[in-house]
């Protein structure tokens, strides 16, 4: 089906008033988008009639079943983001992005409902991707999303965990880009001390919060976690903790649905000490695992940096993770293997060989270490034997000549 064709049967389908016509797909994409949201987000002191929203989103639904109209369906239009067993659905992205095309829409739509928001930081050396790049990029992440199998593979939970509430039409934020650091307690070698959550497509602090463990803390890996006692206790007389794994699930709750792509690296780590499950991920370790082999491996996330964008993170010497960094450390490797796949293929190639070479000379310098223990075992040795036992005691008999060893 063509423009022509979905410009007619919309004037067919509308109750009055002058028709609407369309030059374009993208310009009825856009008018579905903007529809959408002015209906879920009524201007103050009324509200707008919902007449024919649900006829023009099922008129471009269908141009997905019929030959002319198939190739127009693309990930900008229509993209399967639910790779969940029990079933699939697709979601418009033009929906999914709703106020993220201005930085300035989604400030007011987080203000409005009570939510603070940190923009990013002045200087900072993170992509900021432009509004009218936003829907591109969300289409290729979702492209990205893994599946069940693979989640399973790299041990992200999946069962027995709290997940996000179901997505309600739009997700309250597309995609997410999430970072812990986790201390020992008494019971958890891995508890949450430190939850950060940004806008993967804005790059805004959604979240950056230090959170009190329940239990009384017995290492709290201040070389790596940059985290005291003093620490906690400051932030706490501040009012700036949250207490308890369950009070970060219910501020991550705030910006992420069953829909929201959640982005980071190793993040089986995060959603064992966050105790959460969901399915629809984009890990920087993953992909970087996968264009090496099937097998599983993991790669230090301050290592990919520097392979793959020459941006250097913890460059202190004796410097301590920070999860925001890190978090957004992670985005960018994953913005870079999107935008970089035939380098990304390269260096896996690359980075196998230096692995495969690697073995081999670990596993000749076994063989040689055998070897010299092997040869060092000869006749002078001085390890006993059942042979100089027997001669020490007298055999084989001197009189009859008797040798009990030659039975």
């Amino acid at each position: 089906m063509d423009i022509k064709e979905m410009n007619e049967r919309l004037s067919s389908q509308r109750s009055g008033g002058k028709p609407r016509t369309f030059q374009s797909l993208e310009a009825l994409q856009q008018h579905i988008a903007e529809h959408k949201f002015h209906n879920q987000h009524p201007p103050a002191g009324g509200s707008r009639a919902n007449d024919n929203g649900k006829s023009i989103e099922t008129i471009v639904n269908n141009t997905k079943h019929s030959p002319e109209g198939s190739h127009r369906a693309n990930a900008a239009s229509m993209v399967k983001t639910d790779t969940s067993p029990e079933g699939s659905q697709q979601t418009n992205i033009a929906l999914m992005i709703k106020t993220q095309q201005s930085p300035e829409g989604a400030r007011g739509n987080n203000a409005a409902s009570g939510i603070k928001i940190q923009p990013l930081p002045q200087g900072s050396r993170w992509t900021d991707i432009a509004p009218s790049r936003r829907m591109t990029e969300l289409t290729s992440l979702v492209r990205k999303i893994h599946s069940h199998n693979i989640l399973k593979k790299y041990r992200c939970p999946l069962g027995n965990c709290t997940s996000p509430e179901p997505c309600q039409g739009m997700p309250k934020i597309p995609a997410v880009a999430l970072d812990c650091e986790m201390v020992a307690t008494r019971f958890n070698p891995s508890e949450l001390v430190r939850l950060t959550a940004i806008d993967y497509l804005t790059s805004e602090v959604l979240i950056d919060s230090l959170v009190k463990p329940k239990e009384r803390v017995i290492n709290w890996r201040s070389t790596i976690t940059g985290i005291t006692s003093a620490t906690m206790a400051s932030a706490e007389a501040q009012g700036k903790v949250l207490y308890g794994y369950k009070e970060a699930q219910k501020e991550l709750w705030k910006y992420v649905d069953s829909n929201t792509v959640l982005v980071g690296h190793a993040m089986e780590n995060d959603f064992k000490a966050l105790k959460i499950t969901h399915l629809k991920v984009v890990d920087s370790g993953i992909l970087a695992s996968q264009a090496v082999s099937s097998k599983r491996r993991q790669f230090a996330l301050n290592k990919l940096c520097e392979e793959f964008m020459a941006k250097p993170i913890r460059q202190r010497p004796n410097a301590t993770h920070d999860s925001l960094e890190d978090a957004f450390a992670a985005r960018e490797i994953v913005l870079w293997c999107l935008h970089n796949e035939e380098a990304l293929r390269q260096w896996g190639t690359e980075k196998k060989k230096a692995i495969e070479a690697k073995n081999r000379r670990r596993r000749s310098r076994q063989k040689q270490k055998a070897m010299e223990v092997y040869e060092s075992t000869d006749e002078d040795s001085e390890i006993p034997r059942w042979s100089d036992i027997a001669e020490a005691a007298g055999w084989p008999h001197p009189d009859t000549g008797y040798d009990p060893w030659s039975d």
